[in-house]
């Protein structure tokens, strides 16, 4: 009960067809049909995490009387997690997309080719997130968090892809809030933040 891992998943998939504003393509060099202009953008996350609840655990291991358990009963669980982006853009293309590229299958490399063509565009994000909290005396309640995002983006340049990465460090990040309510008056809330 003290230990909650968590995986989740997901994808998007966008096909736009342009009617008017741009002239068809022809599906193969000089012979080929005629097919309308398209765009099309596919995104896939995944997100592995885990939650750890210290004073649940110290709770099991020395009893609820225990004095260290006393001491940890305010802090809030800390949460460590993982998260992968892809997102990729083709225009123009002449390909019907799959399945697998409509649901970001696949590793970095079928988000950059498809059945022989470069996408326009490619992006590539791992973040990894340390957040806790606290319930603290006199109505006040603590929250910080540690990032760490790492980006490659990919943009097709002439036979191949320009790259740049970037490397984003957010720390600290935290907020402090009270909280007083009250039975009778004028006002039942009254809360004050920063961050």
């Amino acid at each position: 009960s003290w230990l909650r891992p968590r995986f989740t998943t997901s994808s998007n998939f966008l096909l736009s067809r342009t009617l008017s504003s741009r002239p068809p393509v022809r599906a193969e060099d000089d012979s080929g049909a005629f097919i309308l202009p398209q765009t099309l953008n596919n995104t896939r996350a995944r997100d592995v995490g885990v939650s750890l609840d210290l004073p649940r655990l110290v709770r099991g291991l020395w009893g609820e009387k225990s004095g260290i358990v006393k001491a940890l009963a305010r802090v809030r669980p800390l949460d460590v997690a993982n998260r992968l982006t892809r997102s990729s853009t083709f225009d123009l293309n002449v390909f019907d997309p799959s399945l697998g590229y409509m649901l970001g299958l696949g590793g970095l490399d079928r988000f950059l080719t498809q059945e022989g063509e470069s996408a326009r565009g490619a992006t590539e994000t791992r973040s990894t997130t340390l957040s806790s909290g606290a319930d603290l005396p006199l109505g006040f309640t603590a929250t910080f968090s540690y990032s760490l995002i790492r980006t490659i983006r990919f943009q097709q340049v002439a036979d191949g892809f320009s790259e740049t990465a970037t490397r984003q460090r957010e720390w600290p990040v935290g907020s402090l809030r009270w909280t007083r309510t009250f039975s009778g008056g004028p006002f039942t809330l009254i809360a004050v933040g920063v961050g």
